[in-house]
């Protein structure tokens, strides 16, 4: 019986986690979220605000099967700001470290008006 026990115990202590080392997210620039241990379909959320009360920004995928890391392009919609990965599998929940995210790169445009004499007009 303390056999069967021991040999269970690794199952009940795994549960799923980020094995991102690097969180470097940018607008518009895919970015490959991986994850380990998950026991089902997982579902990813963007979060942010302090850490006792994070709220949801943006559901990234849920349900997902399959493979144990999932592609996603951040909108350019999504604001600069401090953000937190949330990932849960229906029995477990890991969070990502927290990352700045700089919001979208916002073109600039200038205007140079070149001006030169003209010859005197005739009368």
């Amino acid at each position: 019986m303390l056999l069967a026990q021991l040999l269970v115990l690794p199952l009940v202590l795994a549960a799923v986690s980020f094995t991102n080392t690097d969180y470097y997210v940018y607008p518009n620039v895919p970015f490959t979220i991986t994850w380990t241990d998950a026991r089902g379909p997982v579902n990813i959320t963007l979060m942010n605000g302090p850490d006792e009360y994070l709220k949801e920004v943006l559901v990234i995928v849920a349900a997902f099967e399959g493979a144990k890391e999932y592609t996603w392009t951040p909108p350019p919609t999504v604001p600069p700001d401090s953000y937190i990965l949330r990932i849960e599998d229906g029995g477990s929940t890991d969070y990502s470290p927290r990352f700045t995210y700089p919001g979208p790169v916002l073109a600039t445009t200038s205007t140079h008006v070149r001006t030169t004499p003209h010859a005197p007009m005739n009368q």
